[in-house]
């Protein structure tokens, strides 16, 4: 197996990203559905790959969690401009992740080596934003009643994203006070 495969995997998904975006705001919820499935297939795969076959890369490190960031700012902004997601909900989501990429710059810029591992809370955090997508958009293309589904999984993502966000910056904190 290649080493760059899950690197190959990943910039698929970062591809799909804006016809997935496309699809929400002017195409087909349907088409949308797939491709987003599709990228999260690449995103597990990948995953997978690089832990079994120990194929991780610097370049790796960098492009899997920008490619889930991006996958969850573009298809959250793009749902909320149909009206799906209230748009505090979203802005509090996008914000968690511009403070923690901004916080991460911010140290490299600083010449301070900064690793991130996702904690699982924000793990947790990741599935149930995408659980989220995908019930959105089937709830939209079904015409069913997910509603206590989308309203419960607003409540955790809330309480996740506001505990990982301060985790993180709790640990920027460490890492910086640390290289001072």
């Amino acid at each position: 197996m290649p080493r760059q495969l899950p690197n190959i995997l990943t910039i698929i998904r970062i591809l799909l990203i804006p016809f997935i975006g496309y699809n929400i705001l002017f195409g087909s919820m349907k088409t949308a559905f797939i491709q987003l499935v599709i990228a999260g297939a690449t995103d597990a795969l990948d995953g997978f790959l690089a832990r079994r076959f120990k194929a991780r890369t610097m370049l790796g490190a960098y492009l899997d969690p920008l490619a889930d960031k991006l996958l969850i700012g573009i298809t959250y902004i793009a749902i909320t401009l149909r009206g799906l997601l209230p748009a505090w909900f979203v802005f509090i989501v996008v914000l968690r992740d511009l403070i923690i990429m901004g916080g991460i710059s911010f140290m490299r810029m600083r010449a301070i080596k900064v690793i991130v591992a996702p904690s699982v809370l924000s793990k947790i955090n990741t599935t149930f934003q995408i659980l989220l997508v995908l019930f959105v958009m089937l709830n939209n293309m079904l015409a069913t009643n997910l509603n206590s589904f989308v309203f419960i999984s607003i409540g955790v993502i809330l309480t996740t994203t506001v505990l990982s966000g301060v985790q993180y910056i709790l640990w920027g904190q460490r890492v910086y006070a640390s290289n001072k």
